[in-house]
């Protein structure tokens, strides 16, 4: 049932004036939210006809902006969001503290795990050290959802880079050393191709399950992903490197 008073009314009413008493104050984002709520549910964004298919009667229903500042269209959806977050929260007196790291600290781990793998993968070798770095990856992947300290991050977001760094320049090593000079272009281009395939599966399937299979919670998708690492990690001792020798190759465990 319509209240007496919306928000919509309010904004159609003085709205207008509002925005032009407030020119070059308000952002883009403010003004586009303003005028989805105007807009919603009116002639403005459409609309289509409703039937009954018993009595015949039929009449106009307007679209709604789906905008989720919304209170119209949104608000039925703002609270099933609300009492799943209620039916998350423990039976016990507690805080929850949400805090995020830049950007530039995550990069900066990333570029010095890879400088410090070079040394590394030299000495024991591209796979070991590429399955390492999956397996210490996948480790921190699965621990995020659990961490609640900010210095525990830190600590996973050194897995999180070693596994990044690893993925960025191990397997062109172990792929340069298997195949021939003069077709090094060619397999690296059928390498790289390789790697934009998953990143498009991945996007395109991660959305269809991401409801009914990870209930739409992100923490369980971190660790899908994490269990999707250690099994690289495992699969990645299987390889058995080769390497040319005078112009041949031979295999080596």
């Amino acid at each position: 049932m319509r209240t007496s008073i919306e928000v919509a009314d309010i904004f159609r009413a003085v709205g207008p004036a509002y925005r032009a008493a407030h020119a070059g104050h308000l952002s883009l984002t403010q003004l586009k939210v303003m005028t989805a709520i105007e807009n919603c549910r009116t002639a403005a964004l459409g609309g289509h006809v409703e039937a009954c298919e018993d009595c015949g009667h039929w009449r106009i229903a307007y679209n709604s902006c789906r905008n989720r500042h919304c209170p119209k269209c949104q608000g039925a959806v703002a609270r099933t969001w609300v009492a799943e977050r209620e039916a998350d929260l423990l039976p016990v007196g507690y805080f929850h503290v949400v805090f995020t790291l830049p950007a530039e600290i995550y990069n900066a781990v990333a570029f010095i795990c890879a400088l410090a793998l070079i040394p590394l993968a030299k000495r024991f070798g591209a796979v070991k050290i590429h399955a390492l770095c999956l397996l210490t990856s996948g480790i921190a992947m699965m621990l995020i959802p659990q961490l609640t300290q900010i210095h525990l991050l830190y600590g996973a977001m050194v897995g999180i880079g070693l596994g990044w760094a690893g993925m960025m320049g191990n397997p062109y090593i172990m792929l340069v050393d298997m195949i021939p000079p003069s077709r090094t272009g060619i397999y690296m281009g059928i390498f790289n191709i390789f790697i934009v395939i998953p990143m498009i599966i991945e996007s395109l399937s991660v959305p269809l399950i991401y409801d009914s299979l990870l209930a739409g919670d992100p923490r369980f998708v971190l660790e899908a992903s994490g269990v999707l690492m250690l099994i690289a990690s495992a699969l990645t001792l299987r390889l058995k490197m080769t390497t040319k020798v005078r112009g041949k190759f031979r295999s080596s465990p």
